[in-house]
């Protein structure tokens, strides 16, 4: 069994702490695209985060009122997926395969990136920028509600 490191994913760890480093086995990742169902379940599997329904039926999480994941927000009945990014991740992520900068929030200078066609990734992948979104979000945070949510206590 061959394990590679996946260099975008760990690109993450030259810009941000904590997350665990990834490393995924080739011949067992999935090739199938996260439903809607699935992405809710891992937003609402990650700490203080809530959930509404917004422009246009997206499903939007939010980290102590901080957007940090959307899916949906796509013209398209193929499944899209939204997340804030680091700056060198951002810069990997736009022009990769499947990627793009996110429609509206690109074109405002915010460093956000959309899954759009999930053929070509993983939900592992997937799931690791999501998880990252959600701390940068929760950086935005003060001190005092970081603390309230129990968010960046190490």
């Amino acid at each position: 069994m061959g394990y590679t490191l996946n260099l975008a994913v760990c690109s993450r760890f030259l810009s941000l702490p904590p997350i665990k480093m990834a490393i995924f086995n080739l011949e067992k990742i999935q090739s199938y695209a996260m439903t809607y169902d699935e992405f809710n379940h891992f937003c609402g599997s990650l700490k203080a985060t809530t959930y509404i329904v917004q422009w246009g039926n997206s499903h939007l999480w939010k980290v102590g009122g901080k957007v940090f994941a959307i899916g949906g927000w796509e013209k398209t009945n193929e499944p899209a997926f939204t997340f804030k990014a680091s700056d060198l991740d951002y810069e990997i992520l736009r022009d990769a395969n499947g990627f793009r900068p996110a429609p509206y929030m690109a074109s405002r200078g915010m460093k956000w990136i959309q899954q759009y066609a999930t053929s070509h990734n993983t939900d592992e992948q997937l799931k690791y920028y999501i998880e990252a979104s959600h701390y940068l979000a929760s950086l935005g945070l003060t001190k005092k509600k970081q603390r309230e949510l129990g968010l960046n206590q190490s």
